[in-house]
This record gives structure tokens, sequence and C-alpha cells, in this order.
């Protein structure tokens, strides 16, 4: 009989990481589950908001004015955070994980004081354009637009933060629940009861307010919910432990890479709409926000698995486990790439369909779409580099991959938009996606000595 101690199936060595690969596996499945049944439902309800918004708003050019404006704002708001909620969450997640959830309502108290000296700066440059405005004989719909956009940046900021910091505690649906769901419901509803005061006449202006107001009336019992999970939860606290580099004085220090880094991220991301908006008018500009609204279904999987695994990759970088960080970035890739590429395949199938259900007019993004979708797919592929960098304290290194990537990006732009239009963003996307992914797991093999990527070497 074989002894139990020599069975390799019962060997000391095997069983234990066995069991916590399968645990870690299954935990952030049961996460993972959570979150995207609300991003899901979400994305559909932003899909029929976006349907419901052009078609109430009847013309193309006055949902381009409104795309235009959105776009605008967010990146406005992800911008003005400087970083802040990414690393605060980060500090949170370390501190739980260290056994020092005394220190996150101090860590929150800090970010809170440095999100409101941006929030300031961007009110006051909203009030100077609006002065300038007041003064100009013919203002442009550009600099209309930019006021409102700009006044409620802040609030998009203050609802990432939200997001971030809830999602530390790992309270997915406080995170993700208000402004992936009740917003775009809200925004719905208001634009119906708004469109029928008005006798069915609704303008991108009026649109982007309700927009706004929506927001703001999300993240206000968003903010009181966390503060009250946070006073309830039990805190045992352990004095004599050194947090190191948590500390709230070095939370804005921390984050200045991350503000390099998401100021290059974000102008990636919004360029396509806003370029396309001025240079081609904001009826194309339109008809790329549909097609890159589209395109984000197909990314669900892919947002969801890197966004729950964030929380998971910052305690085991924490305490020091570098197997468990190599086994979550693993699990991470693994769960996100087949669902995306299942999304891809019906979403490419019946794209010239998907896309009139906006307005006949928007069957000419149908080029767009499916290259937007061609890029998120090998996006995907390539694992959660960025995550993984921003979770191990190592986000010095990325400020020069995505200011390079929006180097790459505008280039791209400036030589495909002017004789391809649209499909010519849409390349150039796709181009600077697989550019920065790339460089990501690149950085993460060298620095973390671990692959995130899909692509593995025979035998490994």
């Amino acid at each position: 009989m074989t002894s139990p101690r020599l069975n390799p199936e019962h060997s000391p060595e095997k069983s234990p990481r066995a069991s916590l690969q399968k645990l870690a596996g299954h935990r952030l499945v049961r996460r993972g589950s959570k979150v995207a049944l609300i991003r899901l439902l979400g994305l559909i309800i932003v899909f029929g908001l976006q349907i419901l918004l052009a078609r109430l708003l009847g013309d193309s050019e006055e949902y381009g004015k409104y795309a235009w404006a959105q776009s605008l704002m967010f990146m406005l708001g992800i911008v003005s955070a400087m970083g802040v909620p990414v690393i605060t969450g980060r500090f949170i997640a370390s501190l739980v994980a260290r056994g020092r959830p005394d220190g996150v309502a101090i860590v929150v108290r800090r970010a809170y004081s440095l999100l409101l000296r941006s929030a300031l700066a961007l009110v006051a440059v909203a009030l100077g354009l609006a002065w300038v405005n007041t003064r100009m004989a013919d203002s442009h719909f550009y600099l209309t637009f930019a006021i409102p956009a700009l006044l409620f940046a802040p609030i998009a900021c203050l609802a990432l933060f939200y997001q971030h910091i809830n999602q530390a505690r790992h309270w997915y649906v406080l995170a993700y629940l208000p402004v992936q769901v009740l917003r775009p419901t809200a925004t719905a509803l208001f634009a119906l009861g708004m469109w029928w005061l008005m006798d069915g006449s609704l303008s991108g202006m009026q649109v982007l307010l309700i927009t706004g107001c929506s927001l703001a009336l999300v993240c206000l019992p968003q903010g009181i919910l966390f503060h009250w999970r946070q006073r309830t939860r039990p805190v045992e606290s352990t004095p004599e432990q050194d947090i190191g580099e948590y500390r709230p004085e070095r939370l804005f220090r921390t984050a200045l890479p991350v503000l390099l880094s998401r100021l290059a991220a974000m102008s990636t991301e919004y360029a396509n709409v806003l370029l396309v908006g001025l240079l081609a008018g904001p009826a194309a500009a339109g008809a790329y926000f549909a097609a890159e609204r589209l395109a984000m279904l197909v990314a669900i999987p892919w947002t969801i698995i890197s966004k729950v695994a964030l929380p998971e990759f910052a305690a085991a970088f924490s305490r020091d486990d570098p197997d468990s960080l190599r086994r979550q970035a693993r699990h991470a890739v693994k769960l996100s790439f087949a669902p995306t590429l299942l999304a891809a395949i019906p979403l490419c199938l019946f794209s010239g369909y998907l896309l009139s259900l906006f307005g006949e007019e928007f069957r000419e993004a149908q080029p767009v779409l499916l290259l937007l979708v061609l890029g998120t797919v090998i996006q995907s592929a390539m694992g959660s580099g960025q995550g993984l960098l921003l979770m191990t304290g190592q986000q010095k290194r990325l400020p020069l991959v995505l200011w390079t990537t929006l180097a790459v990006h505008l280039s791209a732009l400036a030589l495909l938009l002017p004789s391809l239009g649209i499909v010519g963003a849409a390349i150039a996307s796709v181009i600077s996606g697989v550019f920065c992914s790339t460089w990501q797991a690149q950085l993460v093999r060298r620095g973390l000595k671990l692959n995130p990527t899909l692509f593995r070497r025979p035998g490994r």
C-alpha cells in the first residue's frame, strides 16, 4: 500500500499550493460574477440610453454635440482626479490586508482635501470661460458646451473616487451599482420627462445637463453609504505595525506618476471623439461615439476581471507573496479572454443592425465598430499589465509608456484621420492599444518576474 506521505496527491508541498490556487480562482470568479451582473446590466441600460437619446434628439449633429461634451466631461473628471482614486484604493486594500483598517478614514480624508483643490480649479476655469463667452459676439458651440462639462467634471471625479475606495473594501455593489445602473436609468427617466414637457423637443445641451445632474444625484448617497459602512466595520488595529509607504502624507507623491499616466491615457482614449468632432464635425463624432459605446459591450469581461483583481494584486504584494500574485495574474487573464472573444462574435455579426438602432445614418460606423472590437480582444489577451504595475508600487514606469502611446496615437490620427475619417481614428486606436498593452506586459515580466499574458512559451 502506498504511504499517504509518499503519494503525490497527498504531498504537503503540492496540496496547499493547489488549494490556494483553487481558492484564489474561486474568489476571483465569485467577485467577478457579482461585478459582471452589475456591469452587464449597466451596459445594456447605457446602450438603450444612447439609442433613446439619439431618437429623442432626432438629429445626429445634436447627438454629436452631446457626445463630444460628455467625453470632455469624463476626461476632465478623470484627469482632475490626479490619480488619487487609484492610489487611495491601493492604500486602503493594503492597510486592510496588513490589519490596519483604522488608517482607512485618515487616508480618505487626505484624498478629499486633494480632490477639493482640483475641483475648485475646474470651477475657476469654467467661470473664466463663461466670462469670455459673454464677451464674444458669436460663440462657437464647442465653447458653450465646454462650460457645463467643466462644471460637472468634479462630480465625475468624485464618482471615480467612490468606485475605487468601495472596490478596495470589496463592496462591489456599492462601487458599481450607482454609476453603472442607477445613473443611466435616472438620465433616461429625466430625458423622457424633459422631452415630454418640451413637447417633443430636446437639445444636446439639455441632455448634457441631465447627464451631469443624474451623476450628482447618485454620487451623494453612494458617499454617505460608504462612510456609514466604514464606521460599522469592526476595527482591530495594530498600532505598533509599520505601515510604511501607506501613510496618508505619501498619497499625493505616490499618485503623481498616476496623474501623469492618467493624463496620457485619457488623452489617448478621448482624443478620437474630441478630434473627430473638431475636424469632421459633430455628426461624425456622434457616429464614432455610438460605435465606441457598442464596443464597450465586448470589453465587459476584461474590464470586470481587471477591476476585481486590483485589490487582490495589492494585498498579495503587501504580504510579499509572489506566488499568490502570479496566481492572481494568471487567473485574471484566463477568466477575461474567453468571454471577451465570445462576446465579440455576435457583436460583429450583427454590427450593422445594432448601429441602425441609433438611426440609419449611424451605419457608416460599422467598420469602426469591427476595428474597435478587434483591438479589445487583442488587449484582453495581454492581461492586466497596468493594474499589476499600479498595485505593486511600480507606477513610476507607466508615464513613459502612456505618453509614448499618446504620441503614437496622435501620430496615427494625424496620418489616418484626414484620409480615412472615422475609420482612420479606429485604426489609430487599435495600433496604440496593442502597442501600450504589449509594452506594459513586458515591464511586468521584467519587474515582477511573471507573465501576465495569455501567451506562454512551451513547457512553461
